[in-house]
């Protein structure tokens, strides 16, 4: 039973005072704002310090009375056991009697208690902090300790399983990088195209392309249109990294590409900038092809008078120095940069995305050979030493095309990952706004932590038959829509699958919901199911079916807001949901229907009296199901009848035999 309690009830603000000595070395504490922590300030002598202080002790827990109303607060570690703190910071001792340690420090990391030190802060504009009495003296209600236990086990398992999941998203995304880096690797080697060089043999050598290449070059310089470079070295056998394709050629890409730098106009000289020339710096290359959203741009007169470049549009661009070395990008028109950039002139001869992903796949040998002793610099010299595999040029239009078809995919994937990572706070934090509601209470402002009675305060109840209410239709709705949250980029997602996730869901986690399965020849399948779903997942904006796209349900303007009400509905099923949802994710319609209808006849030969299950009575029920399992092999259906007991999708009925 919930009890009403003050404040200063359970948390009593504790100081300990210390006499500071000139000479001896200090560490100051301050607790970061939203929640980020406890942390070193800065170190000083006691001579040094003018306040009195006071010290903090390892596990206090601590506020600034100043930002606590913008989460600042935290718990004291390890390493700062024994620093001191101003009288701002206000730190406690806590009574456990009244609640628990651990459950108290769940609920100060959410907006629940931000909620409670806002309501104690008070004073002008620029002085507001934390007042004693508003702050002691609010009420909140507190469970019985039995009752908190089982709150705060629910809350840990719950963060555990959120711990674990955040794990994998970041071996996940890590897992993905190295993918993308294999592919450009894979790419410039050959092996992506392979299989087209096979069927396309009668492709141009590249050494002949190699030749036309120079001759263009050696025409543009007696044109003085480019100035003559220095001869580079033959390439030497140690330095070739791996055996090429027959009919590609090793080369030096100052042997097929023009370079220059840009340059930075007189800033003294307002006559050169705000003018009408874009002009980039290297922090603005962006790994793709080049916006508009310079923040910068120079006069004509600027780009005359100095050393900057007006590069065409289709000039390869890398910085050559700095924080940002290796980043490039594709200018999509005319544009200057500052020096720190370096611009290849677009070559007939060899596609500029081409470049850019032989770059890209190269950039971290550029970086170590070029790192000097602060910092790497890409030296315009080494860029022209730096060897350069050429295929012809449809085989690298080839390949452009196939690596931009993987990449593709990989967005997608990282994309889906940062995706379930916010999905993840999402639900934890709908998990705490669930469990420490604050809300105003009939008669005065109160805060309460929200319970549900332990089985011995529960009234005896009569079993009754309810008509659904439209909160369980509702429901219902949640239910579908993060089945479909989680899986509406997989092109195995639609109608059927949906039901029959739907149908296992309620089924393996023992829920009641409103829907009526039917005998239907695809499985149990609910008639006015689907429909409802779909006019409601639209009405609340969480996604629009469009049964002739490849990914039928398509995200609108609100999805993923139904997480909170998830939580609020699902909390304790929601691990048997998520075990299904990872089971079927990729599966397809076909494997989902024979699970469903398995399961569907296994239950129907539990309710059956006087009669024994055995696995060849299961596969006569499944093929007098209706005369659409035929379709099945009987060798398909065993293989799924093998992998729902290995994973334990069967009722729990037939748990225990063999």
């Amino acid at each position: 039973m919930a009890k009403q309690y003050f404040i200063k009830d359970f948390l009593k603000r504790i100081k300990r005072p210390i006499v500071l000595k000139d000479n001896e070395e200090y560490k100051l504490v301050t607790v970061k704002m939203n929640h980020k922590g406890v942390v070193l300030r800065e170190k000083k002598k006691g001579c040094e310090i003018k306040s009195n202080m006071y010290i903090v002790k390892e596990g206090d827990f601590i506020l600034s009375g100043i930002d606590a109303r913008n989460g600042a607060f935290g718990i004291v570690p390890f390493e700062l056991d024994g620093a001191v703190v101003t009288n701002d910071f206000w730190y406690f001792d806590l009574d456990e009697n009244i609640i628990l340690k651990e459950l108290f420090l769940q609920m100060t990391s959410t907006v629940w208690f931000d909620e409670i030190c806002k309501k104690g802060s008070d004073g002008t504009t620029q002085r507001i902090r934390l007042q004693k009495d508003k702050f002691f003296n609010q009420k909140i209600w507190l469970p019985e300790k039995t009752e908190q236990k089982i709150i705060l086990e629910h809350i840990l398992n719950f963060k555990t399983k959120l711990e674990c999941v955040s794990i994998q998203n970041i071996i996940q995304n890590e897992q993905a990088k190295l993918l993308k880096q294999s592919i450009l690797q894979d790419a410039i080697q050959g092996k992506l195209t392979a299989e087209w060089r096979e069927q396309n043999p009668d492709v141009e050598a590249a050494n002949e392309l190699l030749k036309r290449i120079k001759a263009e070059k050696e025409k543009l310089i007696k044109e003085k249109k480019i100035k003559k470079e220095k001869p580079l070295p033959p390439i030497k056998e140690e330095e070739v990294p791996f055996d090429l394709p027959d009919g590609w050629v090793w080369c030096r890409l100052g042997e097929v590409f023009s370079t220059t730098s840009g340059g930075t106009p007189n800033r003294a000289n307002s006559k050169y900038w705000k003018g009408d020339v874009i002009w980039y710096k290297s922090g603005e290359l962006n790994d793709n092809i080049l916006d508009d959203n310079s923040e910068e741009f120079i006069t004509n007169l600027g780009l005359q008078e100095s050393s900057a470049t007006l590069f065409p549009h289709g000039t390869l661009l890398i910085a050559m120095y700095g924080a940002t070395a290796g980043k490039l990008a594709i200018l999509n028109r005319k544009a200057a940069t500052n020096q720190a950039i370096c611009g290849f002139f677009e070559n007939k001869g060899v596609k500029t995305k081409y470049l850019f992903y032989y770059l890209m796949a190269n950039r971290s040998k550029m970086i170590e050979d070029s790192w000097g002793m602060s910092q790497p610099n890409i030296s315009q010299t080494y860029l022209r030493n730096f060897i350069f595999v050429l295929p012809s040029l449809v085989e690298q239009q080839v390949i452009v095309e196939k690596v931009e078809t993987f990449m593709k995919k990989c967005n997608q994937l990282s994309e889906e990952i940062d995706n379930l990572n916010k999905h993840s706070q999402d639900l934890l934090k709908a998990l705490f706004n669930e469990t420490f509601d604050l809300r105003e209470a009939k008669q005065e402002n109160e805060f309460s932590v929200k319970t549900e009675p332990t089985k011995k305060h529960k009234p005896k109840e009569k079993t009754v038959a309810l008509k659904p209410t439209n909160v369980d239709y509702y429901k219902r709705s949640v239910l579908a829509a993060e089945i479909v949250w989680q899986l509406h980029k997989e092109p195995t997602l639609g109608h059927l699958k949906l039901q029959k996730l739907i149908f296992l869901c309620q089924k393996t986690a023992n829920m009641q919901l409103p829907t009526n399965f039917l005998r239907q020849a695809m499985g149990p399948y609910d008639n006015q199911l689907m429909r409802s779903i779909d006019k409601q997942l639209k009405l609340h904006k969480w996604f629009e079916y469009k049964g002739a796209e490849s990914l039928k349900y398509q995200p609108l303007e609100k999805v993923g807001t139904h997480s909170s009400d998830y939580l609020k509905y699902f909390s304790s099923e929601s691990a048997s949901i998520q075990y299904i949802i990872d089971t079927f994710k990729q599966a397809k319609s076909s494997s989902v229907e024979i699970v469903a209808t398995l399961y569907a006849c296994m239950e129907n030969i539990l309710a059956e009296n006087n009669v024994i299950y055995s696995e060849t009575l299961l596969l006569q029920r499944f093929y007098e199901w209706s005369e659409e399992k035929q379709k099945f092999t009987e060798n398909e259906v065993k293989v799924v009848l093998k992998r729902m007991k290995d994973l334990g999708i069967i009722p729990e009925g037939l748990k225990n035999i063999n």
